[in-house]
């Protein structure tokens, strides 16, 4: 399967994106799915099982993507195969230019003799030094037809090893695109599944009802809006070069290559380390995730959308705003 490739951003990149006609129209659609899966889910009747069977799945998820992110963190065989094709790819360039360089002059050297032993031919008491001129001609080029051929064959030579370092290039950018997606998701599988627990145990005290014809309705409809979730996450990635999980997008910072850029799609209020608010940009270290989020110095579009989000965090919460 082809790894989508994750693009360094700037914040002003990510804010850019944020800002544009094309990505207000997909988090509109993302918006109305996610309020309705939401509603679907608070109105289901076996709340409780269903609760704990997303966070069990969650978890399953955090201990799968915590596997990739093991199996790929720390490895450096990709990219030293990768720095000794590209050194081999440097030799035959240089290799190739050192023999273009002696077949030009070869070919200016031959054009010299061809133009000497023109002038010689015209006169008359020339023959001796014309003969002479003729065998360094022929024997230029024969040097001039091996160093065309060896040009042609470095050519090649070149061409493929720089087909071969591309290629190795893309397997280095795939594992590092892999590498970021699986760390980014492990931890906020982590996160989604210890807010599933919470609930869980407020859900608890209201004991467990039997499944019903409802119940399985809203199973159905559950499934379905989750669907249509999924898609529209994965037309995010494409859209937008990120890693969009369930509720966050993320982009490897182009200015610090140990920290992350990360959007909210939802905002929250009490499991993060800091209350983060929807759509705002902030910043988390790559090794930790949303397990340590920091804020980023707010503009003024900044300050407008936060003050949308909480009122839009308020009505989907039931609080006054």
């Amino acid at each position: 399967m082809e790894v989508l490739v994750i693009k360094a951003k700037r914040v002003q990149d990510v804010r850019e994106i944020l800002r544009s006609s094309e990505f207000v129209r997909w988090y509109e659609q993302y918006d109305t799915v996610s309020a309705e899966l939401r509603a679907v889910r608070l109105a289901d009747p076996d709340i409780l099982t269903h609760t704990i069977l997303r966070a069990g799945e969650y978890e399953d998820l955090t201990h799968q993507a915590e596997a990739t992110y093991a199996s790929l963190d720390g490895s450096f065989e990709t990219l030293s195969a990768f720095e000794q094709q590209r050194t081999i790819t440097s030799g035959a360039w240089e290799a190739l230019t050192s023999l273009e360089y002696r077949l030009a002059n070869a070919r200016q050297d031959a054009s010299d003799l061809r133009t000497r032993l023109s002038a010689m031919k015209k006169e008359s008491n020339a023959n001796a030094d014309a003969l002479h001129i003729e065998s360094e001609l022929k024997v230029k080029e024969r040097e001039v037809s091996d160093l065309a051929q060896k040009v042609a064959q470095g050519q090649e030579w070149f061409e493929r090893e720089t087909k071969l370092r591309d290629e190795m290039w893309k397997i280095v950018e795939n594992a590092w695109s892999t590498t970021f997606r699986a760390n980014m998701a492990r931890i906020e599988y982590g996160f989604l599944g210890r807010r599933l627990r919470a609930a869980q145990e407020r859900l608890a005290g209201g004991g467990q009802s039997d499944r019903t014809e409802d119940s399985m309705v809203a199973e159905t409809e559950q499934a379905r809006l989750e669907g249509e979730l999924a898609e529209l996450l994965r037309q995010a990635e494409e859209m937008y070069d990120c890693v969009a999980i369930a509720e966050f997008m993320y982009w490897p910072h182009q200015d610090d290559m140990r920290a992350a850029l990360c959007v909210p799609l939802v905002g929250d209020m009490e499991f993060l380390n800091i209350q983060v608010n929807r759509l705002l940009v902030y910043k988390v270290e790559r090794a930790k995730g949303l397990n340590f989020i920091e804020p980023l110095p707010q503009t003024s579009e900044d300050a407008d959308a936060e003050a949308d989000g909480v009122r839009l965090e308020g009505f989907f919460s039931g609080r006054p705003t």
